[in-house]
């Protein structure tokens, strides 16, 4: 039954990582903030990076290239996250 847990728990944070990584790259080659799929990652995403606000400056801006710094905490955040659940189901598993 923990490994079943685990396992879902895994699948919750990679598709956390996934929005978070489609939202940085939307952000970064400024894509319309009026198309539907984009409003909804932007949406969803939000909720995600909530408790990463505030950490560093929200944005930086180089040659038109918008760079989102809380997305990129939040991915690393996910990294780890994923790690360790990952050697978890692995510890689990034996």
């Amino acid at each position: 039954m923990l490994k079943l847990l685990s396992k879902i728990v895994y699948l919750i944070v990679l598709l956390l990582k996934l929005l978070v990584i489609i939202r940085f790259f939307l952000k970064f080659i400024g894509a319309n903030e009026e198309n539907f799929f984009v409003h909804w990652i932007y949406d969803k995403s939000d909720l995600v990076l909530i408790p990463f606000r505030g950490i560093v400056e929200e944005n930086i801006t180089i040659w038109n290239l918008e760079i989102e710094f809380i997305s990129l905490i939040a991915i690393i955040f996910f990294i780890i996250i994923s790690y360790i659940l990952k050697e978890m189901i692995k510890t689990f598993s034996e």
